[in-house]
């Protein structure tokens, strides 16, 4: 197969989006597919290259009316439009695009359209948008061909606007090899961690993450609660000074370690000290923090949100929480703490999640989606 990726970033910037496109474009080249990306620049890198055999076409961003009303206005690249309709393409197989309300996903449908190529759309969709996302971005896709949704509840939310069986379930996986020996604890030892839980949560500091919420529930484990907790949060973003700030004014600054954006074995250390692990975020498509602490054995609080309700049977081997509920989340992290038996479901679990979300199951059924498309 010949296959077009359109994706609003691509590594080496970061997010879920982009290590999902770069992941499925590596593997499918190395199973023999020719794999084309069209995104947007970055400082970093020309505005052609071939990568891991991989051809990357990088267009400028522009502004745009459309800035008024699509969800990601600063990647708009019209320089994009020609090059899909070029000879370089003519027996393109299939369009692959990626993102809810970006230039580039609305580009791949209208491309599949215009070249009558089938077009595969994963939007990562979640109910929460301007007026463009929640009206015309419903059209945009529908009129993909096939429709990936990561997990039961984004094909729930998107089964309220388009027919279910439009609809292919194929989740974002794990490189399981590396979460099968996790290390030692070291972390603990350098952060002087004795008798105190650890509580470890992954991901950016915005907003919709929740984290003020996590704060303000360890505030109620110490004061409240009475618990002896260290509360690890890995990740960067905008809010970082306010949350710190926020930490401070709660009174448990010393009890939180904001440690940035660390490497992998630093993650991992971090995955292997964790005693629970909370992901108290207001909206996600999917997650993929939660897949690798399950597949880490850790027992999760989390909100219901992306791919949650998948890994954790609540009460079992985690727990579902109230979202923007800092005592209920903290009410089911003292649950965590009080029941061994979570654990050991949890543990038990994790060979289940390092089977079901490895890279090559995944990889498997995007393949099977693509060729049944093209019969």
């Amino acid at each position: 197969m010949k296959i077009l990726f359109l994706v609003h970033r691509f590594p080496p910037s970061t997010g879920g989006t982009q290590t999902l496109a770069y992941n499925l474009a590596t593997m499918f080249k190395k199973k023999g597919h020719s794999v084309t990306v069209y995104t947007s620049t970055h400082p970093d890198r020309p505005g052609f290259e071939i990568r891991e055999d991989i051809s990357i076409r990088r267009f400028k961003i522009r502004p745009s009316i459309l800035s008024r009303f699509l969800k990601h206005p600063r990647y708009i690249t019209p320089r994009m439009i020609p090059y899909l309709f070029s000879s370089d393409l003519q027996d393109v197989d299939l369009i692959h695009g990626f993102g809810y309300c970006t230039f580039q996903s609305l580009l791949a449908t209208l491309t599949g359209k215009l070249r009558e190529t089938p077009c595969i759309l994963t939007p990562q969709y979640h109910p929460w948008g301007t007026i463009y996302a929640n009206t015309a971005g419903i059209k945009v896709i529908n009129s993909a061909t096939k429709i990936i949704a990561q997990c039961k509840s984004e094909f729930k939310a998107l089964s309220q606007y388009i027919e279910k069986s439009k609809i292919q379930i194929v989740p974002t996986g794990i490189n399981s090899s590396r979460f099968r020996n996790l290390p030692e604890n070291n972390l603990k030892e350098h952060f002087g961690i004795q008798d105190e839980k650890v509580i470890l949560s992954v991901g950016k500091l915005a907003s919709h993450k929740g984290t003020d919420i996590l704060l303000k529930a360890i505030s109620l484990l110490y004061h409240r609660f009475k618990a002896r907790t260290k509360l690890l949060l890995i990740g960067t973003g905008q809010r970082e000074d306010e949350y710190k700030t926020l930490a401070k004014r709660l009174g448990i600054q010393d009890f939180v370690a904001f440690l940035g954006r660390v490497d992998s074995s630093k993650l991992f250390e971090a995955y292997a000290a964790a005693d629970v692990f909370a992901f108290p975020s207001l909206h996600e498509s999917f997650g993929i923090a939660l897949v690798e602490a399950a597949a880490c054995g850790k027992p999760i609080v989390s909100t219901k949100v992306g791919v949650a309700s998948d890994i954790i049977k609540d009460s079992e081997n985690g727990f579902l929480c109230n979202s923007n509920d800092p005592l209920d989340l903290a009410s089911k992290i003292i649950r965590v703490f009080e029941n061994d038996s979570v654990s050991v479901k949890a543990r038990e679990n994790r060979n289940s999640v390092l089977t079901n979300y490895d890279w090559s199951i995944v990889l498997n059924k995007m393949e099977e989606t693509y060729l049944k498309i093209l019969g």
